[in-house]
This record gives C-alpha cells, structure tokens and sequence, in this order.
C-alpha cells in the first residue's frame, strides 16, 4: 500500500489513525545509518528552524554530534516528526513513533502532535497500539489486505468491532473482566482515572 492512499483519507488540521494488517514500504528512512544528525538535519534547513523543531519535540541540541546509528529507538523516531517539520509538505506520517518513549515522553509527544495540526498540517498516525491512540484521534481507519474496510470516526474505544482489526488495551479488558465479576466501574481510558473507579466501587 502506498502511503499517498493514506494521506488521502484524512483532512489537513487533524490526527488520523491507521490500525489492522498493511504492508506497505518505508519511505520514511531520511537519515544514512554513518551520517551524524546535524549534517542531514542542516542540508538545506535554516539553522533556527532546525533547534526549534528539535525543541519541539524534546531533542536537545547535542543531538546533531551523534552518529545516526547510536541513537536509541526513541529518538530515531522523534527525528521522524522533525523531518517533517523541516520540509514544506502538508503531510506528516509517523510509523510507530512512540516506540521506545517512556511515559511522560509519550504524553509530550501527543501534546506536541496536537500543536503540529494548529499549523494545518495534515498527521498520519501508523500503528497497532490502540493505547497510544486514546486522547489522542477521533478518526481511525482499519485496513486489511491493503484496503481500506472500515472508517471509525468518532471512534468509541470501548465498541468491541475495533478490536477486530487490533489487540485490546489492557485498561480495556481490565474494565470488562471487572464487570465481570460484578464491580461496577466507569468507562475510563486514564490509568489514574481507573483506580479512582475502583476506589469509588469498592467505597460503595
């Protein structure tokens, strides 16, 4: 599948998902593995620019000394979003971009995926982690065999028919094996918010 498809499906100034089974190749790889950052980042790119969209994403300027090969997982993929600040496309398509961020970097990086669409950037989200996605998109589509099958928007994560595309969340079958068991809880997508459930069931 190419990913000119999936830019088509969506609209400029929002998040959209998309989930299930697609192969498709990676035009993303911007950055030669004996490169250092800087050298790829500053070919072509103002130098403001290019501190500021690392600013943005949380990459400190010593960054630009490092070999491409050395960098962790997270931030190989943080370098996803500032390439895509840098050019003048419309169009911003992340692969599994959180993988390799830990909590708090991961809640950084949807505040800062859902400050990119003020500039009328169109994001394209790629992933099977419905967990990253809670607050983050109202609007997912699922694909198998390369197609395009079903469109969720607004997208309801506690609609069963999702999960047939992705795994369930942990925090989901957490709250159906609760009920389960006859403990009434809140639907919820928070972990904090979930225990404070829990905590007003058992209070009951």
């Amino acid at each position: 599948m190419e990913l000119r498809t999936l830019v088509d499906n969506s609209n400029m100034g929002e998040i959209t998902a998309f989930i299930g089974e697609f192969k498709f190749d990676n035009d993303l790889t911007y950055l030669i593995e004996n490169q250092k950052v800087g050298e790829f980042l500053f070919n072509n790119n103002d130098q403001n620019k290019v501190l500021k969209a690392l600013q943005l994403v949380g990459l400190s300027r010593d960054i630009l000394e490092v070999s491409y090969h050395d960098l962790s997982l997270g931030e190989k993929n943080l370098l996803q979003i500032v390439q895509g600040l840098l050019n003048k496309e419309e169009n911003l398509i992340l692969i599994n971009v959180h993988k390799g961020l830990n909590y708090r970097s991961i809640e950084n990086l949807k505040r800062v995926l859902k400050k990119i669409t003020e500039y009328n950037k169109r994001v394209i989200v790629i992933t099977n982690d419905i967990e990253f996605l809670f607050n983050l998109t109202k609007k997912v589509i699922a694909i198998k065999n390369n197609k395009i099958i079903k469109k969720f928007y607004p997208v309801n994560w506690f609609d069963d028919e999702i999960y047939s595309y992705v795994p369930k969340s942990e925090i989901i079958k957490f709250t159906e094996y609760s009920r389960n068991q006859n403990i009434k809880i809140e639907n919820t997508l928070e972990t904090k918010e979930l225990l404070k459930a829990i905590y007003r069931s058992v209070d009951k």
